[in-house]
C-alpha cells in the first residue's frame, strides 16, 4: 500500500486554559510523512479544497518519491463527503491516484486512527499552547522525530488488521 490519508482533529489547551482544536490532514506511508495540511481556522473541507490538497500530494510525492508516481500512487479514504465530492473524485483521477474504499464504521482498520494519530494526541496531551502555529510547529516536529521503522510498522499493522477482517468475514475486530 503506498499511500494512507487521513484527518486529525486535534484538541488543545491554550495558556489561558481554553479549549481549541485544529485540523490537520497527513499523508504518509512505509517511509515517512508526504504533506500535513493544517486546515486554516474557520474553513469547512470541501471538495474544491480537498482537490486542492491532492494536487499538492501529488507535488510532494513528486519531490520526496521519485518514481512513486510513474508506479502507482494507491490512496486508503474513508467515507467521508468530501472524498466521495465530485471535485474531489475528479482530482485523484487528474493526478493519477487509485483509491482502496475503506470499509464503512470501521476505525479499527483505518491506520490513522489506531496508530499515528493516537500516538500522536498521546504526545500533545498536557500540553498548554500560545496559538495554533505552536500546536502546528509541536505536531510538524513529532512528525519528523519518528523513524523509518515507525512508519513501516503502520503500514504493517493495517495488513495484519485487513488480513484478520477477511478472517472473520468482516465482523468487528477490537484489538
Amino acid at each position: 500500500m503506498d499511500k494512507i490519508e487521513y484527518r486529525a482533529v486535534i484538541k488543545f489547551l491554550t495558556k489561558e486554559g481554553k479549549n481549541a482544536k485544529i485540523m490537520a490532514t497527513i499523508f504518509w506511508d512505509a517511509e515517512g510523512v508526504l504533506l500535513v495540511d493544517f486546515l486554516p481556522r474557520g474553513s469547512t473541507i470541501t471538495g474544491e479544497y480537498y482537490a486542492g490538497v491532492l494536487g499538492h500530494l501529488r507535488d510532494s510525492i513528486r519531490q520526496k518519491r521519485r518514481g512513486k508516481l510513474t508506479r502507482g500512487v494507491l490512496l486508503l479514504h474513508d467515507n467521508a463527503p468530501v472524498h466521495k465530492a465530485r471535485r474531489a473524485q475528479a482530482a485523484l483521477r487528474d493526478c493519477g491516484f487509485e483509491q482502496l474504499n475503506h470499509p464503512p464504521y470501521s476505525p479499527d482498520l483505518a491506520p490513522s486512527d489506531y496508530f499515528l494519530f493516537r500516538q500522536l494526541k498521546s504526545s500533545l496531551r498536557g500540553r498548554r499552547f500560545h496559538d495554533d502555529d505552536e500546536v502546528k510547529e509541536a505536531v510538524t516536529t513529532w512528525l519528523e522525530e519518528q523513524l523509518k521503522s515507525f512508519w513501516l510498522a503502520g503500514i504493517q499493522s493495517l495488513r495484519d488488521k485487513w488480513s484478520k477482517c477477511i478472517q472473520v468475514k468482516g465482523n468487528y475486530i477490537e484489538k
